[in-house]
């Protein structure tokens, strides 16, 4: 003990290493207090949220009789938030396709304040999903995809998106419903979707809906109108494999490896098993005795865990360039280099001649100039069969194609592979827009085809 002089009012002195030891019991109960604090959903967070990104657009106004021009030819547009997320390092970003709909123009902004303007790679109207490609000089975050096959009623479930321009906010629920069809006046919009009473509002929409690993189980999409708490995301098995689709190097690069693929899980991970189920004889797999039932681990000295990742991985591929497979057979590694084989691309004026009697040719400022359409993309009508179904429809020389059935058609190109998908004596929606005075009108009709 120290004794204190006396005569004088006494003060406590407390010893130096008392004080430290002091300090490091306060500063190791504060990392105990921060520890426990750090939860499930806390611990999802800090893993998926550097890779969901804030998306804003310019959009054209689409309006019943006015389709967004100015009478003094001056495009409108307003001003767009939603949400999304990266799911490859290089770049590929899901969304709701509604958030990027009639975009003149897409920016990306990541968790870290960087911005980057976006390309609109592809668009599945149908199941309200879009994939986006932003380029950077850095490899960039990503979620893992997980799966939504076994998903129980009642477990956790947490959203991240930009709520009303709210970056990066989090809200938690449960799964309501695994199951759940979504129908307006007697008709149903989507089926089987995920019912969450994690708050999903505007904003959110293209945003993850995250399980307590930070794995995405589901795309945020609709909230219904006049509620709390009851919000709807497309399940992610299903967005999967429309990300498959919209970035089928096959279709895209007109390249093949001479494989059918299929997916699966072999284990209670996320992660999915892409399993050769088809060679094509005389193909590149076939030449190199690949086998139905091999699995590709990687691409390129990459692991790939979903197809979505895997098709995104052929669209970097150089031109010219072989690609080095990681393939497991009967729990044996090898690697392989296969150099994709060339498919011829379709002819798109043959095949709208034959299919619907239409004459067209690519819009180019040009063309626009003379029939008074401010575009510079898109199939210019140029003549229309007198008696084809197309005629019969209501399609005139000058009208511009802008979709097929879902399909965006900017080039001959896409124009030609949108076409080739289409069966015989199937009824084709074709989405066009026509100048009718100044006013620029905006047309969907129904066409019967016919296949070659």
């Amino acid at each position: 003990m120290i004794p204190f002089p006396r005569g004088k009012t006494a003060a406590l002195v407390v010893p130096v290493a008392a004080l430290l030891v002091y300090g490091a019991a306060e500063g190791q109960a504060g990392q105990d207090r921060l520890a426990q604090r750090r939860d499930e959903v806390v611990m999802a967070i800090e893993r998926a949220a550097p890779a969901v990104v804030n998306i804003s657009t310019d959009q054209i106004i689409d309006r019943d009789f006015f389709r967004g021009w100015d009478f003094f030819g001056r495009q409108r547009v307003s001003h767009s938030l939603g949400s999304g997320a990266i799911f490859t390092s290089d770049g590929y970003v899901f969304t709701n396709a509604h958030v990027v709909n009639r975009a003149a123009r897409i920016k990306v902004r990541l968790m870290d304040g960087s911005t980057y303007d976006a390309q609109l790679v592809n668009v599945d109207v149908a199941n309200d999903l879009a994939v986006l490609k932003i380029e950077a000089d850095r490899p960039l975050p990503t979620v893992v995809l997980g799966r939504s096959d076994d998903l129980m009623v009642g477990e956790r479930a947490i959203a991240v998106g930009n709520p009303f321009g709210l970056e990066n906010s989090v809200t938690t629920g449960v799964i309501s419903a695994a199951k759940r069809d979504i129908e307006q006046d007697g008709r149903v919009l989507f089926r089987d979707v995920l019912q969450t009473d994690a708050l999903i509002n505007p904003g959110n929409s293209g945003g993850p809906l995250l399980n307590i690993f930070g794995e995405v189980i589901g795309v945020n999409s609709a909230i219904r109108a006049g509620a709390q708490g009851i919000g709807f995301a497309i399940p992610i098995d299903r967005a999967k494999q429309s990300l498959a689709a919209l970035l089928d190097y096959r279709r895209i690069r007109r390249k093949t490896l001479g494989v059918e693929l299929e997916t699966g899980y072999l284990t209670d991970g996320p992660a999915e098993s892409i399993v050769i189920a088809v060679v094509h004889e005389g193909g590149p797999a076939a030449r190199l005795d690949l086998r139905p039932g091999d699995i590709i681990r990687s691409l390129n000295g990459e692991d790939v865990s979903s197809l979505a990742g895997f098709m995104a991985g052929m669209l970097g591929v150089d031109e010219g360039k072989p690609v080095t497979l990681g393939i497991e057979r009967n729990g044996r590694d090898m690697e392989l280099s296969i150099l994709p084989a060339d498919i011829p691309k379709p002819d798109a004026a043959r095949l709208a001649r034959v299919m619907l009697g239409l004459g067209i040719q690519q819009m180019e400022k040009s063309l626009a100039a003379h029939v008074g359409i401010n575009l510079d993309h898109g199939i210019l009508v140029s003549e229309v069969e007198r008696g084809s179904t197309s005629w019969d429809a209501g399609l005139r020389a000058g009208d511009v194609i802008r979709q097929i059935n879902h399909t965006y058609v900017r080039t001959m190109e896409e124009m030609g592979l949108a076409l080739e998908e289409l069966q015989d004596a199937q009824r084709v929606r074709l989405d066009f827009i026509r100048v009718e005075g100044f006013i620029l009108m905006r047309y969907v009709v129904d066409v019967n085809i016919s296949r070659p």
